[in-house]
């Protein structure tokens, strides 16, 4: 599969690192440091995931989840952030978030099993949520 990686993210430390694990995958990576920005990237190139940042300086993430589907609705959105409160997670989900993870408990690895549940529900009825894997402890 081709990716296009949209990175919506202002902590440019932490959008570097993101842009390290997804160079392994064949595809293109931009990276935006605000949600007005994204949503320029949204609308013109369709990417296959946008990893948006919750936390954004003018607007939450969520508060433009739905913007970024209503511009592109097969694009995949994934929520990021260190701190989610329920209000931040019900709220993404409800706005159309596919799915939402902790910057701080997420790595390489989880990345690529986040991008194999991408490409396996592509074209399939099932929810993103019930594809993920659960974490052994």
């Amino acid at each position: 599969m081709k990716w296009n990686f949209l990175i919506v993210e202002d902590d440019k430390v932490y959008a570097m690192k993101l842009s390290s694990w997804l160079k392994e995958y064949d595809g293109e990576i931009e990276l935006c440091e605000t949600a007005e920005r994204g949503a320029h990237v949204v609308a013109t190139k369709q990417p296959t995931i946008v990893f948006l940042d919750n936390k954004l300086p003018k607007l939450d993430g969520r508060e433009v989840v739905r913007y970024y589907k209503e511009l592109s609705p097969k694009t995949v959105i994934i929520m990021m952030s260190t701190a989610f409160t329920i209000e931040d997670i019900s709220e993404s989900k409800e706005n159309g978030a596919d799915f939402l993870f902790d910057k701080l408990d997420t790595d390489k690895d989880d990345i690529g099993d986040i991008l194999d549940v991408v490409e396996s529900s592509k074209g399939s009825e099932q929810n993103f949520w019930n594809l993920w894997p659960r974490k052994k402890s």
